[in-house]
């Protein structure tokens, strides 16, 4: 019997990434995820036989949620590897606002129906309803612990203009990440339906398209290479993820004018912050009103961004102006970040990330990115990526005498 090949250092990120979405909580657990549907029905139309739906609706969703970036990552791993991928996602028991999510989608929300029917026409399985026996554990106040960590993103390895990240492939969620996401699962607006029916395909647009992409793995100084047979002490610990804190503590890292623009709902701000001491890396997201898009693209990115007729569109050099479903902003000058992020940027600034960035003299970072929603009744997704270290004292001060 040949020995059992060892699984390559792609396929471990790429796992632990996708197995993270399934234990991170969400915000609004009974809405559907932007673009879910159109994304659900294009990968049923394929050809070939998908392997997350294939495994089980967990793992596609596992999948969906992830940025386009680790979507396209999985494309360069080999089917073996997929599958197993696939298989062990639907071993992983779900954080209960993402069960409580499938039971939404599939037996509550008024589209259920269709969704049942097109993966039973396509002989995909859909999740079980929840027994009425079946205990699940309450919320926390502010969520603690959870298996999610940013353990790699797919980054340019030359540095673009700062408009607009090109994306045309026919994966339909972004995320920073989405996570996004970002594509985020938190999308929260108390106007939006209580299901999202878009069904529109998100794009992205770029003046250039000519991008070499990386699998880029922050380190702290000291960090030894990664040796699959000889993994880290601290390899596999669960990392950090809080979301949801309290509006008030906004102002303690956000400029006033900032922190109104994010997104409140009920007694929490749609923030979530994730930071792991086993990868050493860390992001935080934050869900931008559409009001407040304009502002934060024209002063971060430079771009200039208008509401009409319940769209927002994209100002071109010409005075023409293009519409579009999702955009995905990145490149923001580093003052115009100190200025819109405040203490935000202070803590993030001096990650290695960020100062390997200052030392090859860019004034622009790829590491602030938001991904535009043009739908105005839908949210837009300010995501920073940083270090665990940073990450957990921002949270220190987002949830004072938590941490």
């Amino acid at each position: 019997m040949a020995a059992q090949q060892p699984v390559s250092d792609l396929a471990r990120k790429v796992g632990a990434l996708l197995g993270q979405q399934l234990v991170a909580p969400i915000c609004n657990p009974k809405r559907a995820p932007t673009g879910l549907d159109a994304a659900l029905e294009k990968c049923c139309s394929k050809r070939f036989r998908n392997v997350w739906l294939d495994a089980g609706f967990q793992a596609w969703y596992a999948w969906f949620s992830v940025d386009i970036a680790t979507q396209t990552a999985t494309a360069q791993l080999p089917g073996s590897e997929l599958r197993e991928i696939a298989s062990s996602l639907c071993s992983i028991r779900p954080h209960h606002t993402i069960q409580t999510l499938f039971e939404h989608l599939f037996y509550k929300s008024y589209r259920h129906p269709t969704r049942r029917r097109l993966l039973k026409q396509h002989s995909y399985s859909c999740p079980e309803p929840l027994s009425k026996d079946q205990s699940l554990p309450a919320p926390p106040a502010s969520f603690g612990p959870s298996q999610m960590a940013l353990t790699g993103i797919m980054m340019p390895t030359c540095r673009q203009p700062p408009l607009v990240n090109s994306n045309n492939n026919s994966n339909s969620n972004s995320n920073s990440n989405s996570n996004s996401n970002s594509n985020s699962n938190s999308n929260s607006n108390s106007n939006s339906n209580d299901d999202d029916d878009s069904g529109d395909e998100k794009f992205h647009i770029n003046s250039n398209n000519n991008h070499d992409y990386q699998f880029v793995h922050f380190r702290q100084p000291g960090d030894q290479p990664n040796n699959l047979n000889n993994p880290p002490s601290n390899f596999g610990q669960p990392p950090e993820v809080r979301s949801c804190p309290e509006p008030k503590y906004l102002t303690s890292i956000l400029p006033y004018h900032t922190s109104a623009s994010v997104v409140k709902t009920g007694r929490g701000a749609s923030i979530r912050i994730v930071s792991s001491v086993s990868t050493a890396q860390g992001h935080l997201e934050l869900d931008i009103y559409s009001a407040q898009v304009p502002y934060i693209a024209r002063e971060l990115f430079g771009a200039i961004i208008q509401a009409e007729h319940g769209r927002l569109y994209l100002e071109l050099d010409s005075g023409a102006n293009a519409s579009f479903e999702s955009i995905r902003l990145s490149g923001a000058e580093h003052q115009a970040a100190q200025k819109v992020l405040g203490q935000l940027y202070s803590a993030v600034c001096n990650d290695a990330h960020f100062v390997q960035e200052s030392e090859r003299g860019e004034t622009m970072t790829s590491y602030i990115t938001l991904e535009v929603n043009g739908d105005v009744k839908d949210n837009s997704h300010l995501c920073v990526i940083g270090n665990a270290s940073s990450m957990l004292q921002i949270a220190g001060q987002l949830w004072p005498g938590d941490i």
